[in-house]
């Protein structure tokens, strides 16, 4: 079995909403249900802010290969974690992430040989969290906390209908100690008590909430302020259990730290206190400066003046889906192009505007087109990022390459193959200096370079690849290092 975490289906335990919480009411069973619970849960976090995607796989003592034998493979992108039923037994479990060479690396297991091997039994939950950073992690292990009423319908016919669970969690590094409230949106933090204080990877006691609507804010321990996350309001409904880590953040705005609900899978707040950002490149030729509104076009552009090939900074602001549309700088005709564009909150994204106004090959008509990618803005310890986008009609399907200077690419692969026209792809490179290197993939023909480049640690690259300019015969590649923590 492998399983991607981000991929899982999302077992609703949490409505995340702004109103409108309905508490359900008790359903009554058929007495003959049997629905004897015959599985546990194991449950995974990664809260490493340098690492990779983590892979953790698991194995029962069972002999291996038998009907009887459980196991399981899951990749654990940073701030992401999961929970899954497996059989009752001793288990080993391997936390690790391969090399750019494909070498795995095991971080850390627990097995009998260690004497730390995980012991899931019926109706608990076992949760594993890494946290600290790839080079000095630290693994908590939250170990068999018992389900109120088992982990499936009790069999008298009652119905499972119980109080909210939640666990809070300190993950995220170099923090100091937090204090962790969850309240009514309305209630002012002086006239209560948090409802867990930690220090960094301490969890707190399950606690048990009434079925209701909530909102999370976390200050420093021992002060009301200043509020260092505040999720927005939310619905938190019955019949679920849920961890919720405290990570760091990364995204736009000057938060430090991030709070995600922790259930079948992870969950982000959708109203909490932190904005979006975008930035817009403009890689229309024939158009020199571009205008884009969100909304209709009235009034002063959200995003004026954007000069062809430049890489301006991201933009905050609120996050939500957008009608957006890009005019030429100044004026409000021709439309250019009009689209929508979702920007979800603590998130980065890139829109790319290329393409021509009057295109030979359309009859001099228009041949605009977007490409939307969310950005990383995180570092990794164990690569550098390198984001490409293809904007050039002319290259049409492209092979592109990093290979070591003066390297011929015959022998190599491609770090974006058979890549089409408006989309892009990301790449993971050791820090050093590199040939890039572009060819059409239908006859491999060269049409960029070899052109030198350098990558530095702690950095994200954007590469973008357009059309040549004033009828040149090559490929023109804009290449952006954005420095990041």
């Amino acid at each position: 079995m492998h399983i991607s975490i981000r991929c899982l289906a999302f077992a609703a335990v949490l409505s995340l909403m702004a109103c409108g919480t309905d508490i359900v009411d008790p359903v009554t069973l058929p007495e003959d249900i049997d629905s004897t619970p015959q599985q546990g849960q194991l449950g995974f976090v990664n809260a490493i802010p340098n690492s990779p995607i983590l892979v953790v796989d698991w194995e029962s003592a069972t002999t291996p290969g038998s009907i009887f034998a459980d196991e399981g493979v899951a990749e654990l992108p940073f701030a992401e974690g999961g929970s899954f039923s497996i059989g009752e037994d001793t288990y080993t479990v391997r936390f690790g992430y391969p090399t750019l060479a494909g070498e795995p690396i095991i971080m850390r297991e627990f097995s009998e040989e260690n004497g730390d091997s995980i012991q899931i039994k019926n109706d608990t939950q076992v949760t594993i969290i890494a946290s600290g950073l790839l080079e000095n992690p630290t693994f908590t292990v939250i170990e068999e906390i018992e389900y109120q009423n088992g982990v499936m319908i009790p069999t008298d016919g009652s119905g499972l209908i119980t109080d909210p669970e939640i666990q809070f969690a300190h993950v995220a590094h170099g923090v100091d100690p937090l204090d962790f409230y969850m309240t009514a949106s309305d209630v002012e933090l002086d006239s209560v008590n948090p409802d867990a204080t930690l220090g960094p990877s301490e969890v707190s006691a399950l606690i048990i909430f009434e079925p209701a609507e909530y909102r999370i804010r976390v200050t420093p321990a021992g002060e009301k302020t200043p509020v260092l996350y505040d999720s927005g309001v939310f619905g938190l409904a019955s019949n679920g259990r849920a961890l919720l880590p405290l990570f760091n953040y990364f995204g736009p705005g000057e938060g430090v730290v991030r709070a995600r609900f922790i259930a079948a899978n992870a969950l982000n707040f959708a109203f909490d206190s932190n904005p979006a950002a975008v930035r817009i490149i403009n890689v229309v030729e024939d158009v020199p400066e571009i205008d884009v509104y969100l909304g209709e076009i009235d009034g002063d552009p959200n995003f004026a003046g954007l000069a062809f090939a430049e890489f301006p900074e991201h933009q905050e602001i609120d996050g939500g889906s957008f009608f957006f549309n890009v005019t030429p700088a100044g004026a409000t005709i021709p439309l250019l192009f009009e689209g929508t564009l979702s920007v979800p909150r603590g998130e980065s994204t890139t829109l790319v505007v290329a393409g021509l106004l009057e295109d030979p090959v359309f009859d001099n008509n228009r041949n605009i087109r977007t490409t939307v990618v969310a950005d990383e803005n995180r570092a990794i310890a164990t690569a550098v990022q390198i984001r490409a986008y293809h904007v050039a009609p002319f290259g049409q399907v492209l092979n592109v390459y990093l290979v070591q200077p003066g390297q011929p690419i015959d022998d190599q692969p491609a770090f974006l193959a058979s890549v089409q026209v408006g989309t892009s792809g990301i790449s993971f490179r050791d820090a050093g200096d590199y040939d890039l290197v572009i060819e059409r993939a239908t006859d491999n023909t060269i049409l960029y370079g070899p052109e030198p480049v350098s990558v530095a640690p702690d950095s994200l690259y954007t590469v973008v690849i357009r059309d040549p300019v004033d009828g040149g015969t090559n490929l023109a590649v804009d290449f952006q290092r954005r420095q990041v923590l």
